[in-house]
């Protein structure tokens, strides 16, 4: 298991103050031969539409750093970010997640700066 630090335990905290629990064992990380058919096909023609050119791929993620009893699974990248960079993919899925909706400025009580 990498270990992810201090901006996983502050994730922890988060989800927690969210009322989102966290299992307490990780599920395993998805591979190929363990998705349902449709899944697997999305995920090789998204891989063929990018360059692709292997046969039979190697696609193997890491595992997940948080999974909750919600379904919300996350992964941080070898720097410890989590990357929203999924919305950009031009897939139907990638069209609906939450943050593709355009950002709400805050609601006024605000200060201007001089």
């Amino acid at each position: 298991m990498v270990k992810t630090g201090a901006r996983v335990n502050v994730l922890r905290v988060v989800l927690r103050d969210l009322v989102r629990v966290e299992l307490a064992r990780k599920p395993l990380a998805p591979r190929i031969l363990t998705l349902v058919a449709a899944t697997a096909g999305s995920v090789m023609d998204l891989y063929r539409e990018r360059g692709g050119i292997q046969d039979a791929p190697k696609l193997a993620p890491g595992g997940y750093d948080v999974a909750c009893a919600d379904g919300l699974r996350l992964v941080l990248d070898e720097d410890m970010h989590f990357h929203r960079s999924r919305a950009t993919l031009g897939t139907p899925w990638a069209d609906v997640l939450p943050w593709t909706a355009p950002a709400t400025p805050p609601s006024g009580g605000g200060r201007d700066r001089k």
